[in-house]
């Protein structure tokens, strides 16, 4: 059984934890079913955290946590490694997000001689000057990426997306695998059938921040009303302080939108059920968990090309320019006046998403694992 160390910012940690991620603590308790698998994990409260396991997976809080400097991050990961590879060693070493995990993991890899992998997993390869938004904006991370992907022994994308502006930005891999992350098709599934009639339901599942773009969603949800009776449900934590909402009664469709805020992930299903369609207007995914929830709870999906919505064809879901609300906006209102296209997109999507299922994604890692301990024996 191969025995690989997992390095985590955060995210893996209790369902009831401020911390969790729930698609990344779904794949270290499935991949510990077959791997002796140790995550390293920053913490936000560092003196609260204890070590854990999930399934199999031991879980351990480092000596760090985000207010920590760049160095004292690194170090923790590196520190907590050493010292357990030099008592059991590993044979792969696995960084979650470039910087500081994958860039650990790199270095961990180097130092150990094992392989090293480093999944891209937010805005690895975005540059958004508009928002300031992208680890290509500045140099120095340039340069780290650069590094990270010139000596880790495979590099993970999620999308074809992420992969195109890596090719745009000329960084070149030993090794590149691609697959998205996918969901437990079991939790996120349809409710029957779905009757196409107004007042139409939209939703929109996302943190409020600029990355997400929200102004671009509400203006084309705007343009929607002014042609069909219309409900927008906006699902996520406020970061912009009110802005949206404000931006909301400007725009007059205050009355027609309804932000509910968090919302405990496994109370999801029934938003994705309940809409007709939900709208992603993000400036940069590198992948998009909601948009795989909703294919798989049988919700059709509108939204800009960004991220697995540039990488699925038409016939899958609906797709728009980024910050283009008024093409959104006839778009979604073509779409309406077709129930088959409708009925045909929601098919499709469902299957697209349970044949790429969170199990499939498990499967995926297996083999990058046991390919990488073949080359390293060779």
């Amino acid at each position: 059984m191969k025995r690989i160390a997992f390095f985590v910012p955060s995210g893996v940690a209790p369902a009831t934890s401020v911390m969790h991620i729930p698609v990344l603590s779904k794949l270290v308790h499935l991949l510990s079913n077959d791997c002796m698998l140790t995550v390293y994990s920053l913490s936000t409260k560092q003196e609260s955290c204890k070590d854990f396991f999930l399934g199999d997976a031991v879980v351990k809080y480092l000596p760090a946590n985000w207010n920590s400097s760049f160095f004292s991050r690194l170090s923790a990961f590196l520190n907590s490694f050493r010292s357990d590879h030099a008592k059991n060693p590993f044979d792969v070493v696995h960084g979650m997000w470039a910087l500081p995990a994958g860039l650990a993991a790199v270095i961990a890899g180097k130092l150990t001689g094992i392989p090293s992998v480093v999944s891209f997993l937010g805005g690895e390869t975005a540059a958004i000057h508009q928002i300031g938004y992208g680890y290509l904006l500045s140099f120095r991370k340039r340069m780290i990426l650069r590094w990270i992907t010139r000596n880790a022994a495979c590099i993970h994308l999620l999308t074809r997306f992420q992969q195109h502006q890596l090719q745009r930005q000329r960084m070149t891999t030993n090794s590149v695998t691609r697959f998205p992350f996918g969901v437990d098709a079991g939790e996120f599934s349809p409710n029957g059938e779905v009757s196409l009639k107004p007042p139409y339901h939209f939703l929109h599942v996302a943190n409020l921040t600029e990355v997400k773009d929200q102004p671009t969603l509400l203006r084309a949800f705007k343009k929607v009303t002014e042609h069909v009776p219309a409900v927008l449900r906006i699902v996520g934590p406020d970061h912009l302080d009110g802005t949206i909402q404000k931006l909301a009664a400007q725009l007059q469709v205050a009355e027609h939108v309804e932000f509910i805020g968090f919302v405990p992930h496994h109370e999801l299903c029934k938003y994705y059920r309940w809409a007709h369609i939900l709208l992603q207007t993000s400036l940069h995914e590198a992948q998009s968990l909601s948009v795989v929830e909703a294919m798989s709870s049988g919700t059709v999906v509108a939204g800009t090309r960004v991220g697995l919505l540039a990488d699925l064809p038409d016939d899958y879901v609906v797709t728009v320019q980024a910050a283009d609300a008024e093409g959104l906006a006839k778009r979604v209102l073509s779409l309406l006046e077709a129930p088959v296209t409708f009925e045909s997109l929601r098919t499709r999507s469902r299957s697209w998403a349970e044949e790429h299922s969170i199990g499939w994604t498990v499967q995926q890692c297996r083999s990058v694992y046991e390919s990488l301990c073949s080359d390293n024996v060779s």
